[in-house]
This record gives structure tokens, sequence and C-alpha cells, in this order.
């Protein structure tokens, strides 16, 4: 794949968001998920990544809630990247029982 066509991709996701008055609402449901994998992977394509993970979850929250040996089914994604994925969820739930 051509390293050019993704340069700044990360940022322009970022400068979208912050456009966007910083909510999801004018993202796809991949894109949102890309962009938290942004954390879980520093210097990776996550978009690939996100597309496999809402194919085959269906949702980000069923990926969010998803055990780790589901998630692990899924091609890049290790026991830590599984691990960070239900941190992410276990906060979302957390936040909005608060």
């Amino acid at each position: 794949m051509d390293k050019q066509l993704h340069k700044g991709h990360r940022q322009r996701m970022r400068e979208r968001f912050v456009l966007s008055k910083r909510d999801f609402y004018s993202f796809h449901e991949h894109e949102v998920l890309e962009m938290l994998l942004f954390f879980c992977f520093p210097q990776k394509n996550t978009n690939e990544i996100a597309h496999k993970l809402v194919n085959k979850f269906g949702s980000i929250e069923n990926v969010l809630n998803a055990s780790s040996d589901e998630l692990c089914e899924v091609e890049n994604i290790s026991k830590t990247t599984a691990a960070h994925l239900k941190y992410f969820g276990a906060l979302f739930r957390y936040v909005e029982e608060g």
C-alpha cells in the first residue's frame, strides 16, 4: 500500500473531529473505531482493522463487549489489543452508568 496515501491520515481525522464540534455523529462507525484503535496501534493503519472488527461483530458496542478470545480471532488483534478494547468498553460502561 502506498504510504504517501496515508501520510497525515491520523492528523486529518483529528482535525475532522475538531471541526465536527468534537462529536462523532458525522463519522461512520468504522471511523470511530479506527480512531479508538490509534491508541492501540501507534504507527499502524487502523482503518482495515476497524472494518474487520465492525464486519465481524456488527457494531462498536459489540466489539467492545466481545470476549478477548473472540477479538483475537480478528487479524492483527493480539491479547494486548483485546485487553485495551475491553478496557475501553468497561470505561464507557462505567461513565455511562456514572
